[in-house]
């Protein structure tokens, strides 16, 4: 697989024959995005300081289930190499993989989603929680995570198929 032996070459410029897993990106988004919802909820005026703590309350859960995923891969004692919030762009279509775990037999793709409140899934596919805020219940659409990593793959696939695709690192 040319996509994924530049991929190995690109990230770790060592040899594959790992013997325990490497995360070669650790660092999320969210933890940044985290940091400016708690500076903003400071400077806010009252009548939006809800939504944000809302907002930091449900990025927080966010970041612990990640948190959960690395843990169990990083003492899974596997030869993986992981990369975490990997972002691509290809052609006109972009994805952002919480896990993207490599190892010389398969990769996978993870999607993490610390799922709370009461998860429906409908007939037709669709997940909707239902919450309790300020004493309501809200009911809101989330987007399916069977979806999001079908996308995901067939990006993957896409990019696997192009044999001319090159990698680059972006900071």
């Amino acid at each position: 697989m040319p996509f994924i032996d530049s991929l190995k070459e690109v990230i770790t410029s060592k040899p594959t024959n790992l013997v325990k897993p490497h995360f070669y990106k650790v660092d999320s988004d969210a933890k940044n995005q985290l940091e400016k919802l708690n500076e903003l909820l400071r400077i806010a005026p009252t009548n939006v300081k809800a939504q944000i703590e809302q907002d930091i309350k449900m990025l927080s859960y966010g970041i612990a289930g990640e948190e959960n995923v690395a843990f169990e891969l990083n003492n899974s004692y596997l030869p993986i190499i992981v990369l975490h919030d990997l972002h691509i762009e290809y052609d006109d279509l972009s994805a952002q993989i919480d896990y993207l775990v490599i190892t010389t037999k398969f990769n996978l793709i993870i999607e993490c989603k610390n799922l709370f409140g009461n998860i429906e899934v409908n007939s037709t596919g669709d997940f909707i929680r239902t919450i309790e805020y300020n004493g309501k219940y809200k009911k809101e659409g989330i987007y399916s995570p069977i979806t999001q990593n079908t996308r995901h793959l067939e990006m993957i696939k896409k990019i696997v198929a192009n044999r001319n695709t090159r990698l680059t690192k972006v900071k």
